[in-house]
């Protein structure tokens, strides 16, 4: 029953995100990779940095790379500092991360972004010990 919660957070998530997330003129272009531990590229899912006011999203590329967006793929977000989460990561119908990554107030990765450059955001992940299925 909790794994279901969980997915449908997820899901829920993302049509929040898909309706208010921002973009604006002072956006910070962002982006960045996902890894494990390990050093391997996280291949697939989606990262979410989100603050008091919005939410904003970027696809994990099969090399571990992502660009942030509110609106529309690489269109950045405002500064300020952001909780972040990684959703959507599963193989063969089993979550292959940490329950607490699909939650950006339990994930524990905080992040600053800046004016002007931002050097690229890397996200370190965790395996899970207990693997899920949806």
């Amino acid at each position: 029953m909790k794994n279901r919660q969980t997915f449908l957070a997820g899901i829920i998530s993302l049509c929040v995100i898909l309706l208010v997330g921002g973009c604006g003129s002072g956006n910070v272009k962002g982006g960045g990779t996902v890894s494990f531990s390990d050093g391997a590229p996280l291949d697939h899912g989606t990262v979410v940095f989100a603050n008091a006011q919005h939410q904003y999203t970027g696809t994990i590329q099969s090399d571990g790379t992502f660009k942030l967006g509110g609106l529309k793929p690489g269109d950045g977000l405002p500064t300020g500092t952001y909780q972040v989460a990684v959703i959507g990561v599963y193989e063969n119908e089993v979550s292959i991360l940490d329950e607490k990554y699909g939650s950006p107030e339990l994930s524990g990765i905080t992040v600053e972004v800046a004016a002007g450059k931002n050097e690229p955001f890397k996200i370190t992940v965790e395996r899970s010990r207990t693997p899920r299925t949806r």
